[in-house]
């Protein structure tokens, strides 16, 4: 799954609101159908369609996980995986939603321009990459943003430079893929664990959730099936209604470019997922 990450550590996506607010002002479906012409689907959840997805209501073992912290978490999220769709919102009502988040976080428009309302502050905020084609992405939500009177710096660097300042977190946004390993924990406490939040490193988003903390500790300790997916299915939930990262799409295919005379042996059958098995020259 490919998405954008906050930076926390920066106000003000520090706020869920600004973050629900700018999850909303990306079209996703303009995206994925007009720009890539349908070639990645809906992005849906960071494990797919595997067992680690949440589905439905939590179930008990889920509950019981995220019981301790639900006073600091949204509502809803004990009742659905993720918040509500908004994919199935037209591009303005999704931006009079965004609009509205805004001003309740403090943010009002001013002569075309978002600031904060206490100091008058513009809200602008920059994107880091190192991959230009990126940009056609980039460029069409900045024209979305700047419906909302935000301001998108976009700044590619090359790959060395830009890693150290991703790697650094002089970031507002960046991208990165995200998705299923199994089993899982490793690259949850990479990414998430608030133990390298303020760490060099692949916590891009610096969260510092106790939420998920305890749900990557689970992941890592539990001792049966049953207490991972409970683990990564609450684990889930916390990442997707706290607003930690705006997905853009997905897809379940790994795609090879190769010269046409190299051919898979006739009779081949594919082994399975963990594997790729080796092209061969046709004679």
């Amino acid at each position: 799954m490919a998405a954008l990450f906050f930076n926390l550590r920066r106000p003000p996506l520090d706020d869920v609101r600004v973050r629900q607010a700018l999850t909303l002002a990306y079209h996703g479906p303009w995206t994925r159908n007009t720009l890539f012409g349908g070639s990645y689907a809906p992005p849906g959840n960071p494990y797919g369609a595997s067992d680690l997805a949440a589905k439905g209501r939590a179930d008990p073992a889920e509950q019981a996980l995220l019981e301790p912290f639900l006073s600091n978490l949204p509502d809803g999220i004990l009742e659905a995986p993720s918040p509500p769709d908004t994919d199935s919102l037209d591009r303005r009502a999704r931006l009079r939603r965004a609009d509205a988040l805004l001003e309740q976080a403090g943010y009002v428009v001013v002569d075309g321009v978002r600031v904060r309302q206490t100091t008058g502050e513009p809200l602008r905020l920059e994107f880091i990459g190192t991959r230009p084609a990126f940009g056609r992405v980039l460029s069409t939500y900045a024209k979305d943003l700047d419906r909302l009177g935000i301001a998108l710096d976009i700044r590619f660097f090359d790959y060395a430079q830009g890693r150290d300042l991703i790697l650094g977190h002089q970031f507002d946004l960046t991208t990165a893929g995200f998705g299923a390993e199994f089993p899982p924990g490793r690259d949850e406490r990479v990414y998430w664990h608030s133990e390298r939040a303020l760490k060099p490193g692949y916590a891009l988003a610096g969260a510092q959730d106790p939420a998920l903390d305890a749900t990557i500790e689970a992941m890592t300790e539990s001792g049966n099936y049953g207490s991972i997916l409970a683990a990564t299915r609450a684990f889930e939930r916390v990442l997707s209604w706290q607003r930690y990262m705006l997905p853009l799409w997905r897809t379940e295919d790994v795609w090879i470019a190769h010269n046409r005379d190299l051919a898979f042996p006739d009779g081949f059958v594919f082994p399975g997922f963990h594997y790729i098995p080796y092209l061969y020259w046709k004679q």
